[in-house]
Formats: C-alpha cells, sequence, structure tokens
C-alpha cells in the first residue's frame, strides 16, 4: 500500500483482516441469503415504515434518534434541533431533510411527546412502533448469523432490551460517529441505497429461489413503486452486471454476489460487535 491509497474509515476501524476472515466463514453464503430474504420481508409489511427507516440515511438517523434517548437523555427524548444539529454534523443529510424526517416520524406514530424540564423545547422520544422496527431488524440480521454461529445468534436475539437499546445502540452510534459507513465498501451500490427501494430490489434478486425470477410488475407491486421507477433501476443493474434479464424477468447478475458479499460482511461484523459490547455477552 502505497503513501497515497486511501483506507476509509469501515477499513481503519472494522478491518481488512476482519471483513476477509468474516467472508471466509462456514455458512457466510447461506446468511447472507437468508438476510436478503429477510430485507425483502421488511418490505412486505407496512409502507409507512419502509419510507420512514428503510433507506439508508433514514437507518442511520434512527440509531442515533435511540442513542440520544436512551444513553444520553437518559430516556428524556430528543429535540428536533439535536437531532438536525447531528445529522448534518455527521454528514448524513441537510439540515431541511432532517427536519422532514422527524415530522414524518411523529406523522407515523414512530415518536411521540415526552415530559421535558425546558418547557421552550419539545420533546420526541420513540414509540413502541419505532423501537419494533429497531429488533426486528436486530432479529433478522441475527437469524442470518445463526447460519454461522448459532449460539451467539440465540443469545442475541434473546439479549434483554436494556442491552440492545443501551450499549448496543450506543456502539452502533459510535461507529456511526466516527465515519464508519458500511456502504463505503460498496460504492457502486450506493446509487440504488440512495433510490427509493433500489437496494431491497437487489436483495430481492440475491434472495430468489432457483429457477425463479422477478417481474418489473412483480416488483413494482411488492414495494409499492412504479413499474417505470423499476425498469430503471433494473436496467442500471444489468449494465453493471448485477441483474440479468431472461426471459420471464430477471435474475441476479454475476456482480451481485461478491457485491453483497462485501456489504453483509461489515454489517454482519457490526451487529456481532454491538451485541457482545452488552456487558453480560462478553
Amino acid at each position: 500500500m502505497d503513501a497515497f491509497t486511501t483506507i476509509s474509515p469501515v477499513e481503519q476501524i472494522i478491518g481488512r483482516d476482519a471483513i476477509t476472515a468474516m467472508k471466509a466463514r462456514e455458512g457466510f453464503d447461506r446468511a447472507m441469503r437468508v438476510a436478503s430474504a429477510a430485507g425483502v420481508r421488511s418490505y412486505d409489511g407496512s409502507w409507512l415504515r419502509n419510507r420512514l427507516l428503510n433507506d439508508r440515511g433514514r437507518y442511520l438517523a434512527s440509531i442515533l434518534i435511540l442513542d440520544i434517548h436512551f444513553n444520553e437523555t437518559g430516556g428524556a427524548g430528543v429535540t428536533t434541533a439535536r437531532v438536525r444539529r447531528d445529522l448534518v454534523a455527521c454528514n448524513i443529510c441537510s439540515a431541511g431533510r432532517a427536519t422532514a424526517f422527524i415530522a414524518g416520524l411523529r406523522f407515523g406514530r414512530f415518536m411521540e411527546p415526552v415530559p421535558a424540564r425546558n418547557l421552550k423545547e419539545k420533546h420526541f422520544g420513540p414509540t413502541r412502533l419505532f423501537l419494533d422496527a429497531h429488533l426486528m431488524r436486530w432479529h433478522n440480521l441475527f437469524s442470518a448469523i445463526a447460519e454461522m454461529d448459532p449460539d451467539m445468534a440465540h443469545r442475541a436475539r434473546t439479549a434483554p432490551e436494556s442491552g440492545v437499546f443501551g450499549p448496543a445502540i450506543n456502539f452502533m452510534a459510535d461507529l456511526m460517529r466516527a465515519g464508519v459507513r458500511v456502504f463505503d465498501m460498496v460504492p457502486h451500490l450506493q446509487h440504488y441505497a440512495d433510490r427509493e427501494v433500489g437496494f431491497v430490489l437487489l436483495l430481492n434478486l440475491m434472495a430468489l429461489e432457483e429457477g425463479t425470477t422477478l417481474s418489473t410488475v412483480q416488483a413494482a407491486q411488492r414495494f409499492s413503486v412504479s413499474r417505470t421507477h423499476v425498469s430503471a433501476l433494473l436496467r442500471r443493474a444489468t449494465q453493471e452486471g448485477l441483474a440479468r434479464r431472461e426471459a420471464t424477468g430477471f435474475v441476479a447478475g454475476p456482480a451481485l454476489g461478491p457485491a453483497l458479499a462485501d456489504f453483509f460482511s461489515v454489517a454482519f461484523l457490526v451487529f456481532e460487535r454491538a451485541f457482545l459490547a452488552i456487558p453480560t455477552q462478553r
């Protein structure tokens, strides 16, 4: 490596060797498919939740909100101004998008007012709906990790909420503040992460059963978007080798597996280390 090589925060903090070792673990390919299928299922539930919590920037924002609420204010909630300031400082989104995001969470009943000592500022805390959305993601990732480490996965899925929303969330938020972004490992997938249902569309291709395909109509209906939008995404994915067109629809292209392996190797490591940050699980 020469002096001009740039190492991303992901590689610095997570570690290149750890990422390589994760991809070599027995069961990793199965875990990747399980996680892909779970990601698709999570979109089959709530249209509103998908729009508010299931894209890259909003997911990072949700981690930050949970950390401030549980680990910084001790359950006293967050203010719009504080969340907006932190999201801008972490280069997650603009101040305007941050304000709109908080408003959307309140409208969707993912956040609700909480009593505050400072009556000049309104404080909001996560509702059960918000908490369950994060717990679903936690359980989904560890259901996948069970393909590699059943014991850890079982302990993680039965960990107390105080551990998940305390030390584990705090660990994830600290990584985020340090600049760790899983998509830094797969910059060519960021286009899809930033487009509505773009990334989950790729997950759907990875999760397809052998001998089956995904049509534009199926994807549009499943994810509640237009066929034009899906067609544009699949056209680009095909050009980049992430998808391949067949007579009845689309399947995963040759470049999709390696790209998602880079993504999930880091995602699995983040969740495993977050679990191990819970003191009783070390």
